[in-house]
């Protein structure tokens, strides 16, 4: 076995998930695959080089030791009487197997759905990524949907909907719902080329192809999201409400100022509305900080506060493109604010004042 990039950084996404929800653990490996699970999914790489000649299954350890090598490597994997031996060279270290026929079947492709730009995905999962990682004790609302109409994520505290459709009419009558702790699974996929879509194992996973790369998730139901895309499309709807435009650039070096002086980063911010300025300012007792920006279009001349969340609302800024101006719309009172910058909308609760 030699070791290359792509050998290592499938064992970093596979170590990730052996350790979380654990079926048993353990790396299954054949002469042409190799693949980790749990129980939300698992993730896969198609071996180039034929070294084993029966499947095995390494435990945690041996993937942590293999993968301490850099690429290049040339390792040597010798397999007697359920023991793998891995030499290097003058190095060697062995490890017991694990039986094979305990660890959980791949989860196999069925339906092609699309090919879709691994780019605008990537993205688009992404930025809505920022409303679903919150502190939320139901993991049921800690997710990411998909459907025709784009990308959809939330905490229960606040929401992100990227509009950006998937180009297929297969998605038409079908909507996707994965555990937010996948986002990170998605740095295995390279940006150039596209992602395979399928679904599989009877509807209840997804899977996602790239050259050597699989990625499965095990679809969840989740019911909550609705609630907060409905409140997002009737506020943004609304005749009602009160909207500002203001450089993101410049919000974005105001919060980080106030954030450098805050005793903690989920701390409350203030922001006042008056006319042409926003105030931002925070509540620490000790070291208050107060930074006023312009604003480019205000749809009203009487003042109004809002009381957001400084951290939140920074993941928020700092997700969107750099040189897009920021829409706020407020509904009034302690009704959630909206953030709207080109093909992204975010929704965020507020704090009581």
């Amino acid at each position: 076995m030699i070791i290359t990039k792509d050998l290592l950084k499938f064992f970093k996404i596979a170590l990730n998930i052996v350790r979380k929800k654990t079926i048993i653990e353990g790396i299954y490996i054949s002469n042409s695959l190799m693949y980790a699970a749990n129980l939300e999914g698992q993730v896969a790489y198609t071996l180039e080089q034929n070294d084993i000649s029966e499947p095995i299954v390494i435990p945690t350890k041996a993937a942590e030791y293999i993968s301490s090598f850099p690429f290049n490597s040339k390792l040597e994997l010798l397999v007697n009487d359920s023991v793998l031996t891995v030499k290097s060279g003058r190095n060697r270290a062995k490890f017991s197997l694990f039986d094979v026929n305990t660890y959980p079947k791949k989860i196999e492709k069925e339906d092609f759905l699309l090919s879709i730009n691994s780019e605008d995905f990537i993205d688009g999962i992404k930025c809505a990524s920022v409303a679903g990682d919150g502190n939320s004790f139901d993991s049921r609302v800690k997710c990411v949907h998909i459907s025709n109409k784009g990308y959809v994520a939330t905490d229960g505290k606040k929401l992100a909907i990227v509009d950006m459709p998937v180009p297929n009419s297969s998605l038409e009558n079908c909507e996707i719902t994965f555990p937010i702790s996948h986002i990170g699974y998605l740095s295995i996929f390279d940006c150039v080329n596209n992602i395979e879509v399928n679904f599989a194992h009877n509807k209840r996973a997804i899977v996602l192809t790239q050259d050597d790369f699989e990625l499965s998730s095990m679809l969840i139901e989740c019911s909550d999201i609705k609630p907060f895309v409905t409140i997002a499309e009737s506020t943004k709807a609304s005749n009602s409400c009160n909207s500002f435009i203001i450089e993101q650039d410049n919000l974005k070096t105001a919060l980080s100022r106030i954030a450098l002086l805050s005793l903690t980063t989920e701390n409350k911010i203030m922001c006042v509305v008056n006319n042409s300025t926003l105030t931002l300012a925070n509540t620490d007792t000790n070291t208050a900080c107060e930074q006023v920006i312009d604003i480019i279009d205000n749809t009203s001349n009487e003042e109004y506060k809002m009381c957001l969340n400084l951290k939140n609302l920074r993941e928020i800024i700092g997700s969107v493109d750099g040189d897009n101006n920021i829409k706020v719309i407020y509904a009034g009172g302690v009704q959630p604010v909206l953030l709207e910058n080109k093909n992204k909308l975010f929704l965020m609760t507020q704090f009581r004042i």
